[in-house]
């Protein structure tokens, strides 16, 4: 239906070790605090940076950072 969210699904330990490797390459010293692999295949990361503030990282298939949006 127009306007739903996609779901999202659960990852593996492989994914998450992955997911969190690119964010702190692109983020140095943040966490991730949960991420969550979209339908598509792609990757959504929340994320607490090392100033305290909280993004969204958004990786493609292959763990690439393709956007990160400041909350």
């Amino acid at each position: 239906k127009k306007g739903r969210v996609p779901p999202c699904g659960a990852i593996s330990a492989d994914e998450l070790a992955k997911i969190k490797a690119a964010v702190t390459a692109k983020l140095a010293g943040s966490s991730v605090e949960r991420a969550m692999k979209k339908s598509d295949g792609s990757f959504h990361a929340m994320v607490k940076k090392s100033d305290g503030t909280f993004a969204h990282v958004a990786l493609d298939a292959k763990f690439a950072v393709t956007a990160v949006e400041t909350r």
